[in-house]
């Protein structure tokens, strides 16, 4: 035998095998090619795991498919030309056709003859055929997958059909293409190869893997029988790998002068073989999914640990499990990965040793898990919210972003861990230790500190109390013993089990059931204690019912008489009959007829009154819900309004529903198909504790499938809780309080944040030390925009110094507050009054005005005062008054909605009538989205999927965030003396900023 000394490796890693003497195996694979072609199968399509040697199957099929003469194989590669345009990859193809059979180039059409007529491609294809005389062409297409982009917009759609098309019109050309992806992966592959014969390309089987051991060495190196049984126990037939260990064992012996190869030798040069084929594992690694790499890595793990303890290999997700991981969204990834031959049929055993000690080697579980964070991009988005909510001190929010998040994907510990925190911060113990538990499993150095502190924390809170004792002993006494566990030498819970030992025979507790609650898991008794709590508040509340009594809207106890008097389709006018005579004469025979169920009438007596008074919303939508009811079955919303507290407020929101409703309606006639919207109107009074029974009245109204509403934020706080126990979806397009939040809730207007944000961007850039706030403390809208202003304001400038003034503490002196303000040097006064302070907001302004020029403080404000009461009320102590608005009439992409606001109701609109119209807007696209039987389930649904353009808004374009917030931006305006006003002789224009 030959010395290897000075020899060449004859192993090959990392290119393709184009030598026939090389190549091992597939004899099957190459005979299933023969038999399709033969029977003019015009497609046959290869697939398999990376580098299992696709591409040197390509390289060989000329050398291997034994068909006489009959076809040629022209061998074109795809790798790295997937951001090629469709028209370069069919050039190239083009030129490697005639290169391959000597075909002058110099009538090939140019790529941009390609991209004036693609067909010129069929045309080159004559020239091909005619040098190809009785033969046939077989295009081998390597790296097919590449061009398998979810990108619409790449063209390689196109360049697919455009293929298949060329293939089944010239009966000479076959294609098969070699993708290194599951088939499962690309639809679109599969819809264009629909009923190809296809084949995966695996592993090689032992004879073929033997012979690719000991051919390329024959006369040169012999490998031990058990050598070659440790090599096959590695590698698995997979040629890749089998060709790294043997390149390694190679150069070990050449090294060493050796001429026989041992199972010894073949586990001295693991490591080795790993480093030669990283980019290989690499590639491997990627080819798999987040959750596929996470169950891959708990498999390999579960079989070292089976390996060492000579035992069979524990189920991967049962060891996910043991560590903390929720395995749901996993159970699927592990089925794939059986599919696939990456595990065995039992799922429990990787199928190539090699890869399974490279897993284990560089990618440790524990860090592995952490991938699926991944996961879910929405879950990310609450994250990062609750995390701004955490900075905030909002603990309310930041517990529910953080909930929200995990409730999304159950495997973002991040989420998990900060939750847990925010729930010990809170004290709210049985949550936080549910939490707790299941981090300590993920990491418990991370967590053992806080989740002692909790177990401490929760068994103090009973144990301190004699009765609270007596009740909890057993659970006190484990969570103290829970803590041993965690940390032996704990002498702080030493000494309590001490304690509470000494106390427990003085506690009427029965032996047997301490014996027991050793017997009990910690996470059970916390789940216990859990459940528990709210059954004691349950009692509590029963017990003290005189003092808390039940809000009748939650007992049922609702005056159906009345709220059915708040409500309206056309039945009755609910606003006061004011206009004049012959208007509510007329108002009060058309109901009649509506309520006869005489749409035709009431249709047209409604109209009457459309047309004598433009600007009244009311009857335009009477006269729309009696055409809808006329015409088909409507589909119904309700919008809720402060009619008899602010008519004019109720009056504008209405002003958008009605336009919304109107132009939808009319388009009914232009298709049948469409079903008409019915409106009916609810008045809440603007107060929170009708809001609720308002709310009740509306959700038992099982035709409603949505509301707009309601105009004040403490107003739909109160309600939302009736909308979201009963999943009735809700559109605010006044209420801007960032309190609001449910999974039923959504918003055409900005919130707070938003507003006060943009407000504290404009002043921090004002040359100022100091401002004074003015705001109501027992409205949520105020509070809330006030602390908004001040977080943002404090970031961007540290250093101002900010006094707040209740606008309704007793006594409340305007004149007195403007004299302080003024000797201490406060330059900027932030006004942040409710609807019920706006009288107040006005009167500070005019005793601003009264005041010096150098002791005016610059005012500024929020939406509340975006109103012609303002400018009618505040007249020149109005003027230079800068408010942060949700919408401005005069931004070029309002135009077109403004024109037709001023066509329909004969003269401009505000903010809250375009926040409406678009409220309106998203519901009625929901409704058309939602089948010919809308529920309100599926318009839930259809509102989260919302996406109205600018022309189709009142100006911008209209999608929701995961919060249920509108995407748009605030507008600074500033209050100045107009020769064209919307009201009084002042207007509002665009801050230049």
């Amino acid at each position: 035998m030959k010395s290897v000394i000075n020899k060449r490796n004859p192993y090959i890693i990392g290119r393709s095998i184009d030598e026939p003497e090389l190549f091992f195996g597939r004899e099957s694979l190459f005979r299933f090619i023969e038999d399709n072609l033969n029977n003019n199968q015009k497609v046959i399509l290869l697939h398999g795991q990376r580098r299992t040697g696709k591409s040197s199957v390509l390289q060989q099929i000329p050398k291997m498919v034994n068909l006489g003469n009959k076809f040629v194989f022209i061998l074109s590669d795809f790798q790295d030309k997937s951001q090629w345009s469709v028209y370069q990859i069919i050039y190239k193809l083009a030129q490697e056709i005639f290169e391959h059979l000597e075909i002058s180039t110099n009538d090939l059409a140019s790529i941009q003859d390609l991209e004036q007529d693609a067909d010129k491609f069929s045309q080159l294809l004559n020239p091909i055929f005619q040098q190809l005389g009785n033969r046939n062409l077989v295009l081998l297409l390597d790296e097919f997958d590449v061009l398998n982009s979810n990108n619409n917009d790449s063209g390689f759609e196109e360049f697919f059909g455009y293929l298949k098309r060329i293939v089944f019109q010239e009966k000479q050309l076959f294609i098969i293409p070699v993708v290194g992806r599951r088939l499962s992966d690309m639809p679109k592959l599969l819809e264009l190869f629909k009923g190809a014969p296809h084949l995966r390309i695996g592993l090689l089987d032992r004879l073929s893997t033997q012979r690719l051991i000991t051919r390329p060495v024959m006369g040169l190196l012999q490998y031990n029988e058990r050598a070659i049984n440790e090599i096959i126990k590695l590698s698995a037939g997979h040629p890749y790998f089998t060709q790294a260990i043997c390149y390694a064992l190679f150069a070990q012996a050449r090294e060493k002068g050796k001429g026989e190869i041992l199972a010894s030798d073949v586990d001295r040069v693991i490591d080795n073989a790993i480093e030669l084929s990283e980019a290989g594992l690499v590639w491997f690694r990627e080819g798999l999914l987040i959750p596929e790499r996470v169950v891959f890595s708990a498999a390999a793990v579960a079989q070292e640990k089976a390996r060492q303890k000579m035992s069979p290999p524990e189920d991967p997700l049962k060891l996910l499990t043991t560590i903390g991981v929720n395995i749901e969204q996993l159970r699927q990834a592990q089925q794939n990965l059986i599919d696939n031959d990456f595990l065995d049929a039992d799922g429990n055993r990787v199928t190539v040793e090699f890869v399974r000690r490279w897993f284990v080697k560089y990618y440790p579980l524990q860090s592995q898990i952490w991938e699926l964070e991944k996961l879910d991009p929405e879950a990310d988005y609450y994250y990062e919210r609750a995390n701004i909510w955490k900075n905030r001190g909002n603990i309310d929010d930041e517990l529910y972003h953080y909930r929200k998040a995990l409730e999304l994907n159950p495997n973002h510990f991040s989420a998990l861990f900060r939750l847990a925190e925010a729930y010990r911060r809170n004290q709210t113990f049985p949550e936080a230790l549910e939490l707790y538990e299941r981090a300590y499993k993920i990491n418990p150095q991370r967590v053992e500190e806080k989740y002692i502190e909790s177990l401490l924390g929760y068994g103090d809170k009973f144990s301190q109390n004699y009765r609270l004792l007596e009740r909890n002993f057993s659970l006190v006494k484990r969570l103290y013993e829970r803590v041993l566990e965690i940390d032996p030498k704990n002498t702080e819970v030493l000494e309590k089990l001490e304690l509470l030992k000494a106390k427990e025979k003085y506690i009427n507790i029965p032996v047997s059931d301490d014996k027991k609650s050793k017997q009990i898991p910690i996470s059970l008794l916390i789940l216990t204690a859990a459940l528990a709590v709210p059954l004691l508040i349950g009692i509590g509340i029963f017990v003290g019912l005189k003092l808390q009594p039940v809000p009748d809207y939650l007992s049922g106890r609702l005056d159906w008489k009345q709220i059915r008097e708040r409500f309206s389709s056309g039945e009755r006018t609910l606003f006061d009959k004011t206009i004049n005579e012959n208007y509510n004469d007329k108002f009060l025979s058309c109901n009649q007829k509506f309520k006869n169920k005489n749409y035709d009438e009431a249709g047209n007596c409604f109209q009457e009154l459309v047309n004598a008074n433009r600007n009244e919303p009311e009857p335009l939508i009477y006269y729309n819900n009696s055409l809808a009811r006329k015409l088909d079955n409507p589909l119904t919303i309700a919008v809720v309004v402060p009619v008899d507290k602010n008519s004019e407020r109720a009056k504008a929101i209405l002003r958008g529903v009605a336009q919304a409703q109107n132009e939808h309606n009319q388009s009914k006639y232009f298709s049948p198909t469409v079903r008409s919207v019915e409106i009916i109107i609810a008045n809440d009074s603007n107060d929170d504790k009708v809001s609720p029974k308002v709310a009740q009245g509306i959700v038992t109204n099982q035709e409603i499938l949505g509301v707009i509403g309601h105009n004040s934020s403490n107003a739909t706080k109160a309600a939302l809780k009736v909308y979201e126990k009963e999943k009735l979806p809700v559109i605010s397009s006044t209420s801007t309080s960032t309190e609001l939040k449910s999974d039923t809730f959504f918003r055409t207007v900005i919130d707070n944040s938003v507003l006060s944000k943009k407000l504290a961007e404009y002043v921090q850039s004002l040359p100022i030390e100091k401002i004074v706030i003015f705001y109501n403390q027992q409205s949520s809208f105020s509070k809330i925009i006030k602390e908004f202003f001040e977080f943002y304001l404090k970031g961007l400038k540290p250093s101002i110094q900010v006094k707040s003034i209740y606008l309704k503490q007793p006594f409340f002196d305007i004149n007195k507050e403007l004299r302080v303000a003024a000797d201490n040097q406060v330059n900027v006064g932030m006004i942040f009054s409710d609807l019920s302070t706006i009288d107040l907001a006005i009167k500070i302004a005019i005793a601003n005005y009264t005041l010096p020029e150098n002791q005016k403080l610059r005012l500024l404000g929020g939406d509340t005062l975006y109103n012609c009461e303002t400018l009618n009320k505040g007249q020149q102590a109005v003027k230079g008054l800068i408010l942060a608005v949700p919408w401005f009439k005069k931004l070029p992409t309002a135009k077109p909605f403004v024109d037709r606001a001023i066509g329909q109701w004969g003269g401009e609109v505000g903010w809250r009538t375009a926040t409406s119209y678009d409220a309106a807007k998203a519901f009625i696209y929901a409704l058309s989205k939602s089948g010919d039987n809308p529920s309100r389930s599926t318009v839930l649904k259809r509102l989260k999927e919302v996406n109205l353009q600018s022309n189709e808004t009142s100006g911008q374009n209209l999608r929701f965030n995961p919060d249920g917030e509108t995407t748009g931006q605030a507008i600074l305006v500033e209050v100045f003396e107009s020769e064209n006003p919307a009201c009084s002789n002042l207007d509002f224009r665009l801050v230049e900023e």
